[in-house]
């Protein structure tokens, strides 16, 4: 499927990804390094889930009791690969049997909680990691795929990590309730779980087999849509040209820890709050994907806003053009001001700039949001007030719902550099 997870697409193909895995894994674990990585597992929804662990590598405990509001983490060697998903509504049968509401490792139930590679799985969310932490080489890759179907929100944030692009240690996943969209033919569980097509259908067109294996005769559907529209930043596999979905949904990070929060916020990608926090390595990304907002160059000199579909990047909004920012690579954030409200950047306690000149006082219910058609908005959560956005300070690309102009009520100037 293009995909390095441990666990099949359908149950069709299992035995032969599985074959594919251990030949790949005989070569990547020839040795391991003397480091490691700390996984810490949150949950965040209203209720209790079993997370799920599954890998090559054996590990103390696979299937655990995760209340809610409660967290709990596991370590893993240097040289790793593994797939986390979280179970629902688990307990024994009368027959003595393991069984969930969703997630749950076998079809059939089984008599413990553990899972295997071997297992086969029904359609829930999955977090794939390939940690490679050696003194000679240092780089894992990570994603959220929803390629076989939903169950719960996962956010993936990378912690103490380092890398040097654009998408090196950066919050991933999907935190949209998809079951709240999902269609009918495609929602299983009493609605606690949606389903892929392929999963749904087990039909060619959907699964993009025999004469629809190929990029020109499976083509992406309505639901292929659907599941992008709602989880940009998640690998939702449908058609085998989806190669770039893998690329633009995978992302690096080099010496970090992991957290990974079930049901975390759904705005928890788009905005920043205060208390909160946009590292120099991460990126905010608007609910349905369409724009990013990060640091960029190769020491993060530069603030700025870019089509998340543009492999180049180019960027549509700058807020320092002329005015790089100066300091430790990697070691600045922007974040919402606790004295005055307004957008900064700091490295530390030390202010580096200041993005907007606000100042509503101390500890204002204030956010910060990327909006879907690029505007970045400075918001009082109070009376809803737009107290600074980014499209009344335009650079050189004229986005749609930008103004040019003057203004005689308010004195404000709209132009464009070049």
């Amino acid at each position: 499927m293009g995909s390095w997870s441990l666990l099949a697409a359908s149950s069709q193909a299992h035995v032969a990804v599985v074959s594919q895995i251990l030949s790949f894994l005989f070569f990547l674990f020839f040795s391991k390094g003397a480091l490691g990585v700390t996984f810490n597992i949150v949950n965040d929804c209203g209720f209790t889930i079993w997370p799920v662990i599954i890998s090559t590598t054996s590990l103390n405990e696979t299937t655990f009791e995760l209340p809610k509001g409660s967290s709990r983490s596991f370590d893993a060697p240097s040289v790793w690969l593994g797939s986390i998903w979280g179970q629902t509504g688990c307990n024994y049968n009368r027959s003595g049997k393991w069984s969930c509401a969703t997630g749950d490792c076998r079809i059939n139930g089984t008599n413990d909680m553990d899972c295997s590679v071997y297992d086969v799985i029904i359609p829930a969310t999955v977090v794939d990691f390939r940690i490679n932490q050696t003194q000679t080489h240092s780089q894992d890759f990570y994603h959220v795929s929803i390629a076989q179907g939903y169950n719960l929100p996962i956010l993936v944030e990378a912690t103490s990590g380092s890398g040097s692009s654009l998408r090196s240690c950066a919050k991933t996943g999907c935190v949209k309730d998809l079951n709240q969209r999902c269609p009918t033919e495609l929602s299983s569980a009493d609605g606690k779980v949606c389903m892929s097509a392929c999963m749904a259908f087990h039909s060619p067109e959907y699964c993009c087999s025999d004469s629809f294996s190929s990029p020109s005769s499976c083509k992406p559907t309505a639901y292929d849509q659907l599941f992008r529209s709602a989880c940009p930043r998640s690998f939702t596999y449908s058609t085998p040209s989806d190669l770039w979905d893998l690329q633009t949904t995978t992302f690096t990070c080099n010496g970090a820890d992991y957290t990974i929060r079930f049901c975390a916020a759904a705005d928890s990608f788009s905005t920043i709050k205060l208390g909160g926090q946009l590292k120099s390595t991460d990126q905010l990304v608007s609910v349905r994907g369409n724009f990013t907002l990060g640091f960029f160059c190769e020491d993060y000199s530069y603030l700025g806003i870019w089509y998340t579909s543009d492999v180049q990047s180019a960027k549509v909004w700058v807020a320092n053009p002329n005015a790089p920012i100066i300091s430790t690579p990697g070691t600045h954030t922007l974040s919402i001001s606790a004295k005055t409200g307004d957008l900064v950047i700091s490295a530390g306690s030390k202010t580096l700039m200041r993005i907007t000149d606000v100042k509503i006082g101390p500890n204002a219910n204030v956010t910060a949001t990327l909006e879907d058609n690029g505007n970045f908005r400075l918001i009082n959560q109070v009376d809803k007030r737009v107290l600074w956005q980014s499209f009344d300070h335009p650079t050189n690309v004229l986005l749609h719902g930008m103004k040019l102009g003057y203004d005689t009520a308010t004195g404000h100037n709209w132009t464009l550099t070049y």
